[in-house]
């Protein structure tokens, strides 16, 4: 199912469970908790005070009681001090705690729900896989177009290939059905569209979400020298260009791995057909350049490594590289095919 974020007060939501901010302790805290509490009755506290106190980064459910879910599970996440205190991992720990208590696996499915844990580092190892075989199987159950909005499309491509499904991520990418990336460029894009059918098949432009005379817009009821008509559909409109971030850190394999770009990875996922792909960036030591080469069942990476910089180049099977500042070639063999 696609992605909906809804504006509503959690206390009205009519859903399985909702997750409550809960106080360590068995009191009322304030914010959240205390909403939920009012809602739900005094039942709620009494449950709460059976359970005892929670630890940090830690979950427990209850009974909805008055409210319009079915549960309140509720986690005590960490108070932020400088970020070295454990916050990341009790924060991540409330994520994955809170998902066991709803059987491992999200009632009604949805691929930004195992894309973001996936990609900010929220699970254990087993976790982490177990979500990416999911979500791959969503890909491929969706005929691998994209059914994520704002939250999880940037990282959609980087949950796949770093659970061990690159090439369900390079069908993700290359699909030409909308909604896909290749689906402007089959229909003459050069620019990043508003909304991925801003443009029928057919060519005309799509209104469906404008009303004219209480009927559905056509590009007929708009003058298209007018700026100023009720569309949403913008032809120069970057937010879904975010896949560039994947085609420069998995295709291309360029990452910092320090700040500045000091040192820095190459680390290439090949797939999808593709034989070859460069990509280069400026930083403060100069430019960082890769190119990698599929021919004659071989890889070759090619890399520049700008003056006071440091590189860790990794090829396909597995070989690490140290490669210091100046241009580098990296062999391996290379057996995954050309599809």
């Amino acid at each position: 199912m696609p992605f909906e974020i809804v504006r509503n007060d959690i206390v009205n939501m009519k859903v399985d469970a909702v997750v409550n901010t809960a106080n360590p302790n068995p009191v009322i805290g304030s914010g959240v908790d205390s909403g939920i509490h009012k809602k739900a009755g005094y039942e709620m506290l009494v449950a709460r005070q059976k359970i005892g106190c929670i630890d940090f980064g830690d979950a427990v459910i209850t009974p909805g009681f008055n409210l319009d879910a079915k549960y309140v599970i509720h986690t005590v996440g960490p108070v932020w001090e400088d970020g070295n205190h454990g916050e990341e991992q009790i924060l991540s720990s409330c994520y994955r705690k809170s998902l066991a208590l709803a059987n491992g696996k999200l009632h009604e499915e949805f691929q930004s729900g195992y894309i973001c844990p996936i990609y900010f580092g929220m699970l254990t190892e087993a976790e982490r896989l177990e979500m990416g075989k999911r979500l791959a199987a969503l890909a491929e159950k969706n005929d691998y177009k994209i059914e994520t909005g704002f939250l999880g499309t940037p990282y959609l491509l980087f949950a796949l290939s770093d659970t061990g499904h690159t090439d369900t991520a390079y069908r993700v990418l290359l699909n030409e059905e909308c909604p896909g990336w290749l689906y402007p460029v089959k229909l003459g894009a050069t620019t990043i569209w508003e909304r991925w059918d801003a443009l029928r098949p057919d060519g005309t432009v799509n209104l469906s979400n404008d009303y004219v005379g209480g009927k559905g817009a056509t590009s007929a009821d708009f003058d298209p020298e007018d700026q100023s008509a009720p569309s949403m559909t913008s032809f120069n409109h970057y937010a879904y260009g975010a896949v560039g971030d994947w085609l420069y850190r998995r295709v291309a394999g360029l990452e910092a791995m320090e700040p500045g770009w000091k040192r820095f990875r190459v680390q290439p996922m090949p797939g999808g057909g593709l034989t070859w792909a460069e990509a280069y960036t400026e930083t403060p030591f100069g430019q960082v350049r890769a190119r990698w080469e599929i021919r004659d069942g071989s890889f070759e990476l090619r890399v520049d490594v700008p003056e006071g910089a440091a590189c860790e180049a990794v090829l396909p099977d597995g070989t690490k590289c140290e490669a210091a500042a100046g241009s580098h070639c990296f062999t391996c063999v290379y057996g995954g095919g050309i599809l």
